[in-house]
């Protein structure tokens, strides 16, 4: 079964000869967009095309419908509240399961190529092993040559010991651990820390892997670096691809005025927002008080919604919150929900301050012009001291001016 799903990846046509050529990727969405007109051609007299014909396609050869078929085709193409998929949406859907497609044959071959590498050093130590008892059998005594190995092994072991434990540790993690396959979006970090950002972390794609060292992509930079597999065998990784249903948080500041009934119409409304794209949230999980400053006459609140995306797809996600906080925005100030904060102390007395502060430093320089053993050290301290008296003198004359001029 596992080696026809990797002939079927590397097909032409790997949906099936009815969809269409899915080589690549424009391929696979030029193919997407003849089915769907396809379809609505026979199916619908709409613009949209209905989902129980995509539905259809979970029946079996007696025409009885498999439930668990059905939910995984909502789950990708997530139809709106009407049950209907529009031309958009239908091309999206299929090419997220092309991408996974790619990623799952790209992940095949670096895990084949993996465990060839794993095999190969096995075979190699196996045949040491194998050699070395047929030559003692045969009645050669190996017993001094293997203690002269061992010797130099152990002295090795101990000059080298970090770089070879390093190593080992990276070996384990890649083949036993796993915490990342071709493709995925990983943040790496110490395990000290515990700080994380509410807008996922910054991050990096995975693009080759080996037994020795990783190779990843900046997502921000497009920047690529290669990390010893050893070096982060002991921190944090942040999976990004296996962090699904990321969590989306808005925060809105009100006054403490507000009445009760606008707060409750408020999460009504937006709740209802939440629900009516099921395409970009899966659910609509916290509406509560998250801070409260009666000194500063204002109540914040927390809005949360579980998207349907993973943090692999932070484009979505970030389109996501963009919307939800636009409209929680355009919501609160058609409420007239708002929020002035208090004008801050003015604090008097600040020019006298610095009259007296200039006073000060205009006597220390008078004092260091005066002073003929600072003078005998150099004449630099004393063109600085004249230098800090007639820029003080020139601050006061402007002020004067100035308040003359008022």
């Amino acid at each position: 079964m596992f080696r026809e799903t990797i002939a079927l990846l590397n097909d032409s046509n790997p949906f099936s000869a009815s969809f269409g050529p899915a080589n690549t990727r424009d391929d696979c969405v030029a193919s997407s967009e003849r089915l769907y007109r396809r379809l609505l051609a026979k199916y619908s007299p709409g613009d949209s095309l209905p989902f129980d014909v995509v539905a259809s396609a979970a029946r079996d050869k007696d025409g009885a419908t498999d439930p668990a078929a059905v939910r995984q085709l909502l789950k990708i193409f997530r139809p709106d509240k009407e049950g209907h998929l529009a031309l958009l949406e239908f091309a999206q859907s299929v090419d997220s399961v092309y991408k996974r497609l790619r990623l799952l044959e790209a992940s095949a071959k670096n895990s084949c190529h993996l465990e060839k590498v794993l095999h190969q050093s096995l075979s190699f130590l196996f045949y040491i092993l194998f050699v070395l008892f047929g030559l003692q059998f045969a009645g050669f005594d190996l017993m001094r040559t293997i203690a002269l190995i061992g010797g130099a092994s152990l002295a090795v072991s101990f000059a080298f010991s970090g770089a070879v434990a390093n190593i080992f540790e990276g070996i384990l993690m890649v083949a036993i651990r796993r915490p990342y396959n071709l493709g995925d979006r990983i943040a790496i970090s110490q395990t000290a820390d515990t700080e994380a950002s509410s807008d996922g972390s910054s991050t990096w794609f995975v693009e080759d892997i080996t037994l020795f060292y990783t190779k990843i992509r900046y997502a921000t930079t497009n920047e690529v670096a290669t990390v010893s597999n050893g070096a982060i065998s002991n921190s944090r990784i942040i999976n990004a691809n296996r962090s699904p249903h990321a969590m989306i948080r808005v925060f809105m500041k009100w006054s403490l005025n507000v009445p009760k009934e606008k707060v409750e119409i408020f999460h009504a409304t937006v709740e209802k927002f939440v629900q009516d794209r099921p395409r970009r949230f899966q659910s609509f999980s916290a509406f509560r008080v998250s801070r409260v400053e009666p000194d500063l006459g204002f109540v914040e609140y927390f809005i949360g919604a579980v998207s349907r995306f993973s943090w692999q797809n932070v484009g979505p996600i970030v389109e996501s919150k963009a919307e939800l906080y636009t409209f929680c925005l355009h919501l609160a100030q058609k409420l007239e929900m708002h929020y002035v904060s208090p004008p801050l102390p003015v604090q008097l007395g600040i020019e006298e301050m610095n009259q007296t502060n200039d006073s000060k430093i205009l006597q220390l320089g008078d004092e260091v012009i005066n002073d003929d053993s600072l003078m005998k050290k150099g004449g630099n301290l004393r063109n600085l001291a004249l230098t800090i008296a007639s820029q003080i003198q020139a601050n006061d004359q402007t002020s004067h001016n100035s308040k003359k001029t008022k």
